[in-house]
This record gives structure tokens, sequence and C-alpha cells, in this order.
């Protein structure tokens, strides 16, 4: 089997979480530099009979959720980020 992620291609993982009182938070969503899909009940269908439904987002709501989740807004809460290199290491940044 090859590798699951490319040469020179890096995946940094940011752990997001509702802030007591703040906005609500409930979608996943999977972003990157040119848009997203929203996974509304999360990235795991656990059981027989669940369905992971996954959804391309709109610009908009691509725009409001990327301006959500910078370091430096105060809408949620960094609880922890990571990169995955492509040769499986991860690194804390």
């Amino acid at each position: 089997m090859g590798k699951l992620i490319p040469e020179g291609i890096t995946i940094e993982w940011f752990h997001w979480a509702e802030k007591q009182g703040g906005v609500p938070f409930h979608d996943r969503y999977l972003l990157t530099e040119a848009g997203g899909v929203s996974l509304g009940d999360g990235f795991s269908a656990e059981g027989p009979s669940k369905t992971v439904n996954v959804q391309l987002i709109a610009k908009r709501i691509y725009e409001i959720t990327r301006e959500r989740i910078v370091p430096e807004a105060s809408v949620y809460e960094l609880k922890d980020k990571f990169r995955i290199l492509s040769d499986g290491s991860i690194e804390e940044f």
C-alpha cells in the first residue's frame, strides 16, 4: 500500500471547542484553502444503520466558518493543533 499523504503535502489538524455560553458548534467541517465540506453528524458512522452525509458548503458559509476558526478569533476555543507530514510523522506547532 502506498502513502496516504502524497510527498510534499502536509495536513494541519485544528481541534476547536465551543466556549461556555458561546456560539453553538455542532457540525463538523473539513476545510481547505479552496473550500470545504460539512459532515453534520461527524466523521464516523457508528452502528449498522448510521450514515454520514457529506455536503459541499456554500462559499459564504465557508467564509463565515473560516473567520470563526482563526487562532486570533474569539468565537471558539482552540484546544490543540498538529501537522501530519507525508512520512506519517506528527508534529505540534
